[in-house]
């Protein structure tokens, strides 16, 4: 392919902008927040990275289908509580509502149940490489990485039993981790939790990069322990202080944030309820709703009790603060209160602070429980020792979903995100020139630098089975190999002025191998990856 003949956009520069190297180097183009065409040179990369998915999956006894995007919205009604806002409705003919599939495991069910009769058809594995659509916040700087339509690899397994499923859950984890190694991508493996998906067990598949803001999990370098943000647990040591006497101050000129109790009202299928944690905790929704169904709680529809709700319940937020909480009201503590002492909070009366508050003595709880957050520099929760941040994505997500979707079989669920995976390799194989493509899955094998415009027109053709590109631009040499840097073809070819010897540099060693013209063809295939068409 020549440069001059790829469509690619006219903002593909080796500029400084670090923010979305996809973007800038031509492979993708923003249409909006989310939203993301696959210019020709991302395209390729997709098309090869599902190589290596169907390969992988198929190899591990997987059969490919194609499950329809649009589905009816009455499918959704179990889970509309947990997807319902990420859910992008349409209406067809005669008022029929339906929905852009976020997911399928509705749809699989009802496959699996058509095409399956009897347990010696057992176990079934299907799997598919399709869109999927979530109306989920995406910004502009989220790349590939969080968008509103995005392709995904999922897998859907059926089984007689726990025995099979279990089986099938480690080929196919097995499966998806081959995957990502062929991609270039490192990952840890963590368990997590079940969230909308429900079932019993499940694990993430986290890659970790040095630019990633968000905290997918915590680990202990000590012990081992690690699991996702979501599940993760810590230890809380009972504080040592002495019970001091409560004491009414003016409002402090600073506080300590462990030092404040925050009290949140919330309602759950009409009970009212006050969750109490210090200020520097926060509020884990799966933690929270997992007690609250402890406790006998409907949780279908717990939020955050807005003042119009209490004024309707004859109430206000004073009405419920954590010193004098009515007895009709649900009081629920994280375990930081119980183990800790002398908190700091609002008085009732107004420019005030309540000194030295102390659970038992100055307020009620009904229920302790795990309902914050763990935080990078908690104490863990096995060894006592510091926890520390696993920064970077999900690359994947692996559940055993039990009988959650049908009495009749035992069922797992592995969805891949795809064009997410593109984002990874790059954030995990990158440096400050640009991409450096795994060979695995580059869109070409080699970009060519001219020097010598005639020579390099020889080379090319010389290299027509192979899947080369050829700056044919009017760049300068200088503007072709930084551009060569940016695109991340793991090898660039330097034809010089003088000479039949080219010069060839692997993009990710720096490596240089001095050619002759002539054996390039030979060098390129003998470099190339198995599994990998050129």
């Amino acid at each position: 392919m020549r440069l001059s003949q790829l469509l690619i956009t006219r903002s593909a520069s080796a500029s400084n902008d670090d923010n979305d190297l996809l973007e800038r180097a031509g492979y993708t183009h923003r249409l909006a927040d989310g939203l993301y065409t696959l210019l020709p040179l991302g395209h390729r990369v997709l098309q090869r990275i599902s190589a290596i998915v169907r390969e992988e999956l198929d190899r591990a006894g997987a059969q490919e289908v194609a499950m329809p995007l649009l589905q009816p919205a009455s499918l959704w009604e179990r889970r509309a509580g947990v997807f319902g806002p990420q859910l992008f409705r349409v209406e067809g003919e005669n008022d029929e509502r339906l929905v852009l599939a976020p997911t399928h495991e509705e749809v699989a069910t009802i496959v699996a149940s058509a095409c399956i009769h009897e347990s010696r058809d057992l176990p079934r594995i299907l799997y598919q490489i399709q869109p999927r659509f979530r109306d989920q916040d995406a910004g502009s700087r989220s790349g590939l990485m969080r968008t509103r339509e995005f392709v995904m690899a999922d897998a859907y397994s059926f089984h007689a039993g726990r025995e099979s499923l279990d089986e099938t859950y480690t080929a196919i984890k097995n499966a998806l981790c081959a995957v990502l190694e062929r991609c270039g991508v490192r990952i840890q493996i963590v368990p997590a939790g079940s969230g909308a998906m429900g079932g019993e067990e499940s694990e993430e598949l986290l890659a970790s990069f040095p630019r990633a803001a968000n905290t997918m999990a915590l680990q202990c370098e000590k012990c081992g322990y690690a699991a996702s943000l979501e599940i993760a647990e810590c230890a809380h040591s009972d504080s040592t202080e002495d019970v001091l006497p409560l004491e009414e101050i003016p409002v402090p000129d600073s506080l300590a944030p462990a030092r404040r109790l925050t009290g949140l009202p919330f309602i759950a299928a009409g009970r009212v309820g006050l969750a109490v944690m210090p200020a520097n905790r926060v509020l884990n929704p799966a933690k929270f709703a997992g007690a609250l169904s402890g406790h006998g709680f409907n949780i279908a529809d717990c939020h955050v009790a807005s003042a119009a709700e209490l004024a309707n319940l004859g109430g206000t937020y004073d009405w419920i603060s954590i010193v004098r909480t009515p007895p009709a009201v649900f009081v629920i503590a994280d375990e930081s209160v119980r183990a800790g002492a002398n908190f700091v909070l609002p008085s009732p009366r107004g420019g005030y602070f309540l000194k030295n508050v102390n659970g038992a003595r100055d307020f009620r709880v009904d229920a302790f429980a795990d309902i914050s957050f763990a935080a990078e520099g908690d104490a863990c929760v096995r060894c006592g020792k510091q926890l520390n941040a696993i920064r970077g994505t999900e690359a994947g997500h692996i559940f055993k979903l039990g009988h959650r979707y049908s009495a009749a079989f035992e069922m797992g669920c592995y969805g891949l995100g795809v064009t997410r995976l593109m984002q990874t390799i790059v954030e995990q194989n990158r440096d400050s020139r640009g991409i450096v493509w795994p060979k695995t899955v580059a869109p070409y094998i080699a970009i060519i630098v001219p020097g010598n415009v005639h020579l390099a027109e020889q080379l090319y053709s010389s290299c027509k089975e192979l899947e080369i590109l050829l700056d044919d631009s009017d760049a300068t040499t200088e503007e072709k190999l930084r551009r060569a840097d940016l695109l991340g073809m793991p090898f660039q070819i330097t034809v010089p002025e003088d000479g039949s010897v080219v010069e060839i540099r692997e993009r990710l060693s720096t490596e240089i191998h001095h050619v002759h013209a002539s054996d390039v063809p030979a060098f390129l295939h003998d470099s190339v990856p198995p599994g990998r068409t050129v």
